[in-house]
């Protein structure tokens, strides 16, 4: 679904929740169409096409905050620095 609304989405933020806590992702898309960020559900790690589109997105946005739905107890502060390296 990233990629599909990619063009739609064109924000300074960028939004992330885990996939394995509904209420996390739920709470985090009506702020994500508000500023027409990417809500990006992570698993244990950072996936392929999730790197792939970090870094097309990237390249077409400039990120200056991500926010994390839930805090460290739901998104490891480990994955959330990966997903900060990857969308400078």
């Amino acid at each position: 679904l990233l990629w599909h609304f990619k063009d739609q989405m064109k924000s300074e933020t960028i939004n992330i929740a885990t996939g394995a806590n509904f209420p996390d992702a739920l709470t985090a898309a009506p702020l994500s169409i508000q500023n027409k960020a990417p809500l990006i559900l992570l698993g244990s790690g950072l996936y392929k096409n999730i790197e792939s589109f970090l870094f097309q997105y990237t390249e077409e946005n400039l990120i200056k905050r991500i926010n994390v739905i839930g805090g460290p107890v739901a998104v490891p502060d480990s994955l959330e620095a990966m997903m900060v390296n990857k969308a400078k």
